[in-house]
């Protein structure tokens, strides 16, 4: 019992150091993450790259298991030497997802009145504000991923410090 209430405790005060880390050095933290997927996708691409070059099969499921492996040293190389890029990149195409989305709501609100729905006034301002929010995730990328990411660190340090009173009381 008092094992895993050190246990406990240590993966609480671990939890809320990498909150603590995510909240101050969430750049830092957001290419630490993109290149550890990078390594680990290197890695493993050039592993099974190796088997299955080394290896004396044939057919479809080599070939495939090959080009997966090529795309994956590839991908890899890039997350490893583009981290910014990547993070740049996805909270541009999500911005450009919630705009689509919000244009697709806005035309089915104005075809809402169209089709005589007297309260589609809500469901029309509701889609710009959602319009808005992705042109604003659009615009500001980094700083999407950086409130994204404080988030996410205010997050683990909420569980860290739940974890650390419960395990206390738990194991007492």
């Amino acid at each position: 019992m008092e094992k895993a209430k050190i246990n406990s405790t240590i993966v609480s005060v671990l939890t809320i150091l990498l909150g603590l880390a995510l909240i101050f050095r969430p750049g830092t933290a957001l290419v630490v993450v993109i290149r550890l997927i990078g390594a680990v996708l290197l890695i493993g691409g050039c592993l099974t790259l190796y088997n299955h070059l080394t290896a004396s099969l044939k057919g479809v499921a080599n070939t495939a298991a090959i080009t997966l492996a090529i795309i994956a040293v590839v991908v890899g190389l890039f997350l490893l030497f583009d981290s910014y890029g990547v993070i740049g990149f996805f909270p541009c195409i999500t911005g450009l997802l919630i705009m689509a989305s919000g244009i697709i709501n806005l035309v089915r609100a104005v075809s809402m009145k169209g089709n005589g729905y007297e309260r589609w006034m809500l469901p029309a301002g509701m889609a710009c504000l959602t319009i808005l929010f992705g042109a604003i995730i659009f615009a500001n990328p980094f700083s999407t991923m950086r409130l994204i990411v404080m988030a996410v660190g205010a997050i683990f340090i909420y569980n860290g410090v739940i974890n650390l009173f419960i395990g206390i009381r738990y194991y007492h």
